[in-house]
């Protein structure tokens, strides 16, 4: 099945996406023909509805920033909205059926992603480009059924690296404080602060030791992550007289103070991560580099946080599976646009790619949406995403969700006339066509390969 074809018939307006040559990109590089930095920071289940521009009781003037200086996407999909899942498709462009990472990776007899996968390191790396990784990793377990902190020594040199040279993953990042991390020699090495800012130091000794040619660093946090506690205590003032208004969809019966304490460590913990945007953003300044690098904020999943009395993530909701999404690129990127086309996990390296003017591998099954962020071309992108977890399957449109568990059909909601999902359409003589469209497009995403064979 080509590429082409496949998009056509899952539906996707204007074909091309992830074809365009690096020398057919208007977008590939600055003026000056220098290739744009990147520096790619991701929380760790902070939901899209948790940012001052969604949700004002949530301090995120950085964020803000970040909107009015670059583009916002309001339909930011996680595929398989689970941390290990989520990383794999993240760097390797692929969907989680394909890849095989369909579980969080330290749970026994889990798959890591193979050594022979091209991931978006490698192909900076074949251009020029130094590499680095910081936070948290989750794609190695040695034995494949240990704890999350069981072993110090998670990640060799080598291929496991997946072409991350700069290496400054912590192994007990569960931590706020007391986070550690492995030197190349072997050496625990104790981040002093609370471990955001702690990380985002050893990210700027990265991006200080290459800010002469290009560099691409990943920084991984684990806040708002579980658990909730801990925030600096100037950022958890911030919450702790404020009467939380919770999500519609939250039952009377979790709005406790047990609930309440939760949402405002959750809150406390973002604001915080918003800081480390804002710090970003002047390091980058300070060292003459911002106006021609790329900074992506986004995270791996939601959490639910008592919608619909469920908590955490790896469910269809859109509390689990809406991301944030800001990329700022001030040398290619107008600001103060909010896009609503439809973009993934998987969209995500061919993108930075695209941006970068490096041609994506056929092996990427993601969609290259450089032209539509920069406003290059205008196009309406997928009109679907195929989205998965434990036991269900789905796809998301702009307007609809739809999910089979077990085999079944098990959900549909038309997010627009019901946006905190509380009215299930499925089986609606109203919706029968709707159904059996979307019905069509996810058998479509399950019974064909998604990439050229």
């Amino acid at each position: 099945m080509k590429r082409r074809k496949f998009f056509k018939q899952v539906g996707i307006a204007a074909c091309g996406y992830g074809l365009m040559s690096a020398q057919q990109s208007l977008f590939a590089s600055t003026k000056e023909g220098k290739k744009p930095n990147i520096v790619f920071l991701f929380a760790d289940q902070q939901r899209a509805q948790t940012w001052s521009g969604r949700d004002p009781q949530v301090k995120t003037p950085y964020l803000e920033q970040m909107a009015k200086e670059g583009v916002v996407f309001s339909n930011c999909i996680s595929n398989y909205p689970l941390c290990s899942p989520y990383r794999a498709s993240l760097i390797s462009g692929q969907y989680a059926r394909t890849n095989g990472v369909v579980d969080n990776v330290n749970k026994k007899d889990s798959a890591l992603l193979s050594t022979d996968t091209k991931t978006i390191a490698h192909c900076l790396k074949e251009h020029g480009y130094a590499t680095g990784y910081v936070g948290k990793w989750h794609l190695y377990a040695k034995d494949g059924n240990q704890g999350n902190n069981a072993n110090p020594y998670l990640v060799p040199v080598g291929p496991y690296r997946y072409g991350f040279d700069y290496w400054r993953v912590c192994y007990n990042y569960t931590k706020r404080y007391d986070t550690r991390y492995l030197d190349e020699f072997g050496k625990v090495n104790i981040l002093p602060k609370y471990a955001p800012a702690s990380q985002m130091d050893l990210a700027f000794e990265f991006i200080e030791a290459n800010k002469t040619k290009p560099f691409c660093v990943f920084v991984s946090w684990h806040p708002p992550h579980v658990p909730y506690s801990e925030a600096p205590d100037s950022y958890q003032k911030i919450y702790e007289n404020m009467t939380i208004e919770y999500r519609p969809n939250v039952p009377e019966k979790e709005r406790n103070k047990k609930l309440d304490v939760e949402t405002k460590g959750y809150y406390s913990h973002v604001s915080a991560l918003d800081n480390e945007v804002g710090r970003t953003i002047q390091k980058l300044k300070e060292l003459r580099i911002d106006d021609n690098t790329i900074i992506v904020y986004t995270s791996d999943h939601g959490d639910m946080l008592g919608s619909r009395g469920l908590h955490g993530k790896n469910v269809p909701y859109e509390e689990s599976i809406l991301l944030p999404f800001f990329i700022r690129w001030p040398a290619g990127i107008s600001g103060r646009r909010t896009l609503e086309t439809l973009f993934s996990t998987v969209d995500i390296a061919p993108t930075l790619l695209g941006l970068s003017g490096i041609p994506v591998p056929e092996t990427m099954e993601g969609v290259d949406m450089a032209s539509i962020i920069t406003g290059a071309e205008k196009k309406e992108g997928p009109n679907s995403v195929f989205i998965m977890g434990e036991g269900w399957f789905g796809v998301r449109t702009k307007q609809y969700t739809y999910v089979i568990k077990d085999g079944k059909p098990d959900l549909l909601f038309d997010n627009k006339k019901d946006p905190y999902q509380m009215d299930n359409l499925l089986g609606k003589s109203d919706y029968k066509d709707i159904q059996d469209e979307l019905q069509n497009k996810l058998d479509y995403y399950l019974k064909n390969k998604t990439r050229e064979s």
